[in-house]
């Protein structure tokens, strides 16, 4: 069975909509045999619904991303962090994509 590595950036999801989704959406990855989920985030938010599955993967990275700092932090070195963790596809759920890289 082929596995698919994904990296999900949740630098933007504190409160709402993002965070919602992405707490009704991890639980279901968790029990995907065929997906491998590396979540990137600022703190530890989902680290609880990533307990006990090795298919979900928590990166924490600085907090200090916002606004335009963000998206060139996502533009810049989010490409590298997807290569890094293996990542063959990366899914953002705030209408954003990476311009640059072969992920």
């Amino acid at each position: 069975m082929s596995v698919l590595r994904v990296l999900i950036p949740a630098l933007s999801a504190k409160s709402y909509g993002g965070d919602a989704y992405f707490r009704s959406i991890l639980p279901v990855l968790s029990r995907r045999r065929d997906v491998e989920t590396v979540i990137v985030a600022p703190d530890e938010r989902y680290a609880g619904l990533c307990s006990g599955s090795a298919r979900l993967e928590v990166v924490r990275v600085p907090a200090a991303f916002r606004g335009p700092g963000r998206i060139v932090w996502e533009q810049a070195a989010l490409p590298r962090l997807a290569r890094a963790h293996g990542a063959e596809v990366v899914f953002t759920a705030n209408n954003s994509g990476l311009l640059l890289g072969s992920v």
